[in-house]
């Protein structure tokens, strides 16, 4: 359960968090699912902390210098923690955004939204296999014209790279650390971020896992291992 407040010289807001849930109260002791909680306005944290200081969206946007799209991705991928007011407006805690700011640093980032401006096509790779991504290196640097290529190495890495880059086409990778492709997916359709690229899923899955695995397919191409060369340049060049 998080808690977050707001004081004024005669009257204390209280915010509950609690099983993605938000109820504000401006009575200290308040029923909430059968059990009573008790706060001391005296044992409250400051709020001038930036573990308490509470972003929008669109500020949350501004710090870290992407879109709100983005940041909803990014929320929706379990890479941001985030919840809801009473009027369903999404909210962050700073200290949580400058934590994955400071994260950029750790991660090979491209060009971010506002200078990726490039005719060349782009292509992000989300593949944890190494020598995978070497033959992706090989065979996809003949073509010609030759795309511009990046790499990640699992599904935090990607998600963030999805939103800062917004590549043309992402080849995707199911079974990765961290966020795995599935839940990348949802969250591609959850934002409709997905209608903004073409998805391109390799996978050592056969067909009747991914059928039971993805309800819905239609936006998705799917190719399944060992990597079909011949038909992923068909996809992606025409």
């Amino acid at each position: 359960m998080l808690l977050i407040y707001e004081s004024w010289p005669s009257i204390i807001t209280i915010y509950y968090v609690c099983e993605s849930h938000l109820v504000k109260d401006k009575n200290p002791s308040t029923i909430y699912n059968s059990r009573l909680f008790r706060f001391s306005p005296l044992s409250m944290p400051q709020r001038s902390s930036s573990d308490s200081e509470v972003c929008t969206s669109k500020k949350a946007a501004e710090i870290l210098g992407v879109t709100v799209r983005t940041v909803q991705l990014w929320t929706d991928s379990g890479i941001l923690r985030a919840w809801k007011t009473p009027g369903g407006h999404r909210r962050y805690l700073l200290s949580e955004l400058l934590k994955l700011e400071r994260s950029f640093s750790d991660t090979d980032l491209p060009e971010t939204e506002a200078s990726s401006q490039s005719n060349q096509l782009s292509i992000l790779i989300i593949e944890d296999d190494e020598k995978l991504q070497d033959l992706y290196r090989l065979r996809l640097g003949e073509w010609e014209p030759s795309p511009k290529i990046d790499y990640a190495s699992d599904g935090f890495e990607g998600t963030l790279k999805i939103g800062s880059s917004k590549p043309d086409v992402v080849i995707l990778d199911l079974k990765l650390p961290n966020v795995d492709g599935f839940r990348i997916i949802e969250a591609l359709k959850k934002t409709g971020v997905i209608n903004e690229m073409k998805l391109i899923v390799v996978t050592g899955l056969s067909k009747e896992e991914l059928r039971t695995k993805l309800a819905d397919t239609d936006e998705i191409v799917l190719l399944q291992k060992p990597v079909p060369f011949d038909d992923l340049k068909h996809h992606i060049l025409n």
